[in-house]
């Protein structure tokens, strides 16, 4: 995939490091897919980043730039974090890789595109690049409170956390492990320390005067150590955890379709439009 997407790049190095002397031997080497031209696609890679596209193209966050990493086999492996822009998940959806030709076009993709720059919703200013699902878990699993290894709670010298901030204690924290563990991955302009996070919101967390290398850095730290933590708790779902959903399941459907046959009964008597039938229904 990547050798067919930088396929002009590829030429042109072979013809200015004289490895082929005409555009028709380069093709040649290129087709047989000749050991020498995986060097020069490394090289090529670093300098020529590439857009992805998730149709449909909802907001402007839904074209993103990223400097590619080569990898086996031809399934596209995007960061976790950035899927809520692009409106993306991970079930098999299709998204489109355009290589800027121009330098000037890479330019601004260097300047305006990459994925940094998109992590803040446009429509409301909040930070996009949220964690979910298995992150959450993983920090759930590392921060909660218990009376065993590396949830037990434990006093530590505050200076130990590397910010200034003042606790009822003054010179000693009372914490866990996994929660200083979380704490030592939070920006160093990140103010306090971090005991329970319903207690912050983007306003008092600083998220917003955080400067956007330090966030950056702070969110890919954060999807490694949720991932790490998420898959170190073992958790599964068990089936007969569900037993209260399923005890409740025939009153929910026999709700629904009694709700159902009176939107029937007044969609007949018309009362109701096709349209308005259907968003009834859908609601």
């Amino acid at each position: 995939m990547a050798l067919t997407l930088y396929k002009p790049f590829i030429i042109q190095k072979m013809l200015k490091e004289k490895i082929a002397f005409t555009v028709k031997e380069a093709e040649q080497l290129f087709y047989q897919e000749d050991p020498v031209i995986f060097p020069l696609l490394n090289k090529i890679v670093q300098g020529h980043p590439v857009l992805a596209n998730r149709a449909p193209s909802l907001h402007r966050l839904s074209i993103q730039g990223f400097y590619p990493q080569l990898t086996l086999g031809n399934s596209i492996e995007l960061h976790p974090l950035i899927t809520t822009a692009l409106n993306a998940d991970f079930d098999g959806d299709q998204i489109a890789i355009h290589l800027p030709m121009t330098a000037k076009s890479r330019e601004e993709v260097k300047e305006r595109i990459l994925s940094p720059h998109h992590i803040i919703d446009p429509k409301n200013g909040y930070l996009i690049d949220v964690p979910s699902q298995d992150m959450i878990l993983g920090i759930y699993y590392l921060t909660r409170e218990s009376k065993i290894s590396l949830h037990d709670l434990i006093v530590i010298p505050a200076i130990l956390v590397g910010r200034n901030f003042s606790t009822a204690q003054n010179q000693f924290l009372f914490t866990t492990l996994g929660k200083l563990i979380f704490n030592q991955i939070l920006p160093a302009s990140f103010p306090g320390y971090v005991s329970d996070l319903k207690e912050y919101n983007e306003e008092s967390s600083g998220i917003r005067i955080t400067p956007r290398p330090e966030m950056v850095e702070f969110l890919d730290q954060l999807k490694k150590v949720s991932f790490d933590y998420a898959t170190r708790s073992g958790i599964s779902i068990s089936p007969f955890e569900l037993e209260a959903i399923i005890s409740d399941k025939e009153k929910v459907l026999a709700k629904a379709e009694k709700e159902a046959k009176k939107i029937a009964d007044h969609f007949a008597q018309g009362f109701y439009s096709e349209e308005e039938r259907k968003q009834k229904k859908i609601a």
